[in-house]
């Protein structure tokens, strides 16, 4: 079975994840796509764009349809693509400071 876990920053995912990983140890703990790829090298913005959310949702992604079973995912493709749908809306409908 594989596990991710979903929900608000600085909630305690990553947490509760590794306590379970701890817990479970035919599970493997995989960390969340941001840290994994800044370790890689890249070089997210100060405000992340939606070019990078688009690029941990890859990231994400392929780490899922690669990994096997008994897995435990730090951050889920779901909070992914909601942070691609609200920087998307964003960038597609400004919030206009004149009333």
């Amino acid at each position: 079975m594989r596990i991710a876990f979903t929900g608000s920053h600085r909630v305690g995912k990553t947490t509760l994840a590794e306590e379970i990983a701890e817990s479970l140890s035919d599970y493997k703990f995989i960390n969340e796509p941001y840290l994994q790829l800044e370790e890689e090298g890249y070089l997210f913005s100060e405000i992340p764009t939606l070019d990078d959310y688009i690029e941990q949702f890859n990231f994400s992604v392929e780490q899922l349809q690669n990994s096997d079973d008994n897995v435990i995912f730090d951050l889920c493709l779901l909070d992914l693509l909601a942070y691609i749908y609200a920087v998307g809306k964003r960038k597609i409908f400004p919030h206009s400071t004149k009333k």
